[in-house]
């Protein structure tokens, strides 16, 4: 579904005249909808970390070398996904800025295991210690592209009729729909509430969460390393 037929159909359900365009629109209803839509397609993206934004990255380290660019599109580093090919340790990070002090201010900090820390502008990857040995780190992120183009290419946003959404166009097209209706001064409230209801139902749909035991022991099959028998162990 792209800008400008989603436009059209909030348009449709709600009664009001048809936009021609959004993104190019002079008229004050279509300029009105792509406001809403960008502002809609932000929040919305950034509402939970949806898999469909995720992305995983390649950093070659250097020996010597400790700060480092973000990929494009970078919007927050994923917890806990930071490694470091050579020694498969997980680094940690991003570090509070009293323990980066702390750690630039003690004489064994060389000693320890690696940390990272994002800050400056533009936000850039810093290592301590510095690396000695060359090497890479692996880590994945959410991205900040949350459209596309229909070539496809990743966008920040809408900047076409012809562009889509990365997340669910679906509920774009809700959260435009009770946003319009709101700025039109109509009446919106089972809108909102079909629309907040819809996101965390969509989100548990996307991100495929494993099953949770809570009736008892759980049972694997095959047995995976690390599992201890309830009863007759070493029988």
């Amino acid at each position: 579904m792209t800008l400008l037929t989603m436009a059209q159909s909030v348009c449709d359900e709600i009664g009001l005249p048809r936009v021609a365009a959004v993104a190019t629109a002079t008229d004050p209803l279509g300029m009105q909808m792509f406001a809403l839509a960008k502002k809609e397609l932000r929040e919305l993206s950034k509402r939970f970390d949806w898999p469909v934004l995720q992305r995983a990255y390649s950093l070659a380290v250097v020996a010597g070398t400790a700060t480092y660019s973000l990929p494009a599109g970078f919007r927050k580093m994923s917890s806990g996904t930071a490694y470091r090919d050579n020694d498969y340790w997980m680094l940690r990070g991003s570090v509070t800025p009293n323990e980066w002090q702390r750690r630039k201010a003690e004489l064994l900090s060389s000693l320890d295991r690696s940390v990272f820390r994002i800050f400056g502008n533009p936000a850039q990857l810093v290592l301590d210690p510095v690396p000695v040995a060359n090497g890479n780190l692996v880590f994945e992120y959410q991205s900040k592209n949350y459209a596309q183009t229909n070539v496809p290419v990743e966008i920040l946003t809408y900047t076409a009729d012809t562009d889509t959404s990365i997340v669910d166009e679906e509920l774009v097209q809700m959260g435009l729909m009770w946003r319009i209706k709101h700025a039109k001064g109509l009446e919106f409230g089972a809108d909102i509430a079909e629309y907040n209801s819809a996101i965390p139902k969509a989100f548990a749909e996307a991100y495929a969460q494993p099953p949770v035991q809570v009736g008892g022991p759980l049972v694997l099959s095959p047995l995976t390393f690390g599992y201890v028998p309830l009863n007759g162990f070493g029988a």
